[in-house]
């Protein structure tokens, strides 16, 4: 059975720098699937990661979240035919920017060939304040994160970082 890793964030959070590292660590010694989920047609995200020398297999699903209808079924057959096909020992699910998650036990759940090991959120600490009161799906994926990771730290003061992790416990 495969562990799935969720990465949410709004764009520009590091998913894909964290996905980066992750498979630069670890791609030699476990087998890895990634799920790349993107609105746009093209995903550069994917294509960046398939430039890279690490081994894993990757599935792109565009034009749409997986959390939406539109990707829905297609989502849920794409992953069990990577489960089924590479039997990978963890997937890592990185979708789009936008993607509100909030419905991810539902999607996941009821499966023999997977199950949901963590949900883990990428925070842009320079833009979070401000998006996170008007984007409900940022909130949405803090509210569902296992893990939240704050990023670029470095951009801001100590009393900024303050209120931000309060608002993450919030």
């Amino acid at each position: 059975m495969s562990k799935v890793v969720l990465l949410t964030g709004f764009l520009g959070s590091g998913k894909t720098t964290l996905l980066k590292s992750i498979l630069s660590h670890f791609s030699h010694d476990y087998k890895i699937g990634v799920i790349q989920n993107e609105y746009s047609e093209v995903s550069t995200d994917a294509q960046d990661l398939r430039l890279t020398k690490w081994k894993f297999d990757m599935i792109e699903l565009n034009k749409g979240s997986i959390f939406c209808i539109c990707l829905y079924a297609d989502f849920r057959e794409e992953l069990e035919k990577l489960v089924k096909e590479s039997k990978p020992d963890v997937i890592f699910i990185e979708a789009s920017g936008l993607a509100d998650p909030i419905s991810i036990g539902s999607l996941l759940d009821n499966n023999s060939h997977f199950y949901l090991s963590k949900v883990v959120t990428l925070l842009d600490a320079v833009t979070f304040p401000v998006m996170y009161k008007y984007i409900r799906s940022i909130s949405n994926q803090v509210r569902v994160a296992d893990i939240v990771l704050i990023n670029k730290l470095d951009k801001i003061t100590p009393e900024q970082a303050d209120i931000i992790t309060c608002a993450v416990k919030e």
